[in-house]
């Protein structure tokens, strides 16, 4: 593994994009949506947008080593060769971690093909080798993502405080949210129930048999109902019984 894997946290983080273009453009928006203060360096640049689209700073003209004070990431799209070995020398000697664009000799991370169903984020990367078969993965994987996998999510964490208080082990833990993973991916639940009420249910069972304490009949869960996924039971507990297989995950 040439690249490690990991997702990072910018909310209210200052991000730097040297640049003009497309892909500048592009990346000041991913940092905003992830909730960072982006800040834009390049001749030309009219507007700069901030976190959540608060208003921000319009600098303009050349790139200069303070531009990086308090950053925790700087994209560089777009500017000249000179520029971007400029730009990449400063952000290394001071620790900030550097993407330029077309250039991952000059980097110290790639940016992955991204699928977003928030709160579930899927980022798919070649290490730079091949960006369009990084794509094409990605819009596979896609296609048999149902879309109301973000929510199916959400639920899932509103339910972690009341599995970690009501069933003690590790393991018990472990098989409630593996069926529960499966419950949720699988087709074979009634429209009419919402998932959160089978969750509910489903966790009674697993607390009962762990000699956890009393059921409790009312869940923190919203009780939305999520759209029947295009996706088998069969293929739903394949899945599940991919995503525990590390057991250094706390579940």
């Amino acid at each position: 593994m040439r690249y490690f894997p990991l997702f990072l946290d910018l909310r209210g983080r200052r991000v730097l994009v040297v640049g003009r273009g497309a892909a500048a453009a592009q990346k000041a928006k991913l940092a905003q949506e992830a909730g960072a203060t982006v800040v834009r360096v390049a001749s030309g640049v009219a507007a700069c947008n901030g976190a959540r689209g608060a208003p921000g700073p319009a600098w303009s003209g050349r790139f200069a080593a303070k531009d990086l004070q308090g950053c925790a990431l700087v994209f560089v799209c777009g500017a000249d060769p000179a520029t971007a070995r400029r730009v990449s020398r400063a952000a290394k000697q001071r620790g900030v971690a550097v993407n330029v664009q077309d250039r991952a000799e000059l980097s110290t991370f790639v940016m992955p093909a991204i699928l977003d169903r928030d709160p579930v984020t899927v980022a798919v990367s070649t290490g730079g080798a091949s960006p369009m078969l990084a794509r094409v993965i990605r819009d596979r994987v896609a296609a048999g993502l149902p879309a109301a996998t973000g929510r199916l999510a959400a639920v899932l964490g509103e339910f972690r405080p009341q599995v970690a208080a009501r069933i003690g082990s590790f393991e018990g833990r472990r098989r409630f949210w593996k069926r529960a993973v499966a419950l949720g991916l699988g087709a074979g639940w009634p429209g009419d129930a919402p998932f959160g009420h089978r969750l509910a249910r489903l966790l009674d069972r697993f607390s009962l048999a762990a000699g956890g304490p009393s059921p409790v009949l009312s869940s923190n869960a919203r009780p939305e109902r999520l759209p029947a996924p295009s996706v088998s039971l069969a293929s739903a507990k394949k899945r599940a019984s991919a995503l525990n297989r590390d057991e250094g995950v706390s579940p």
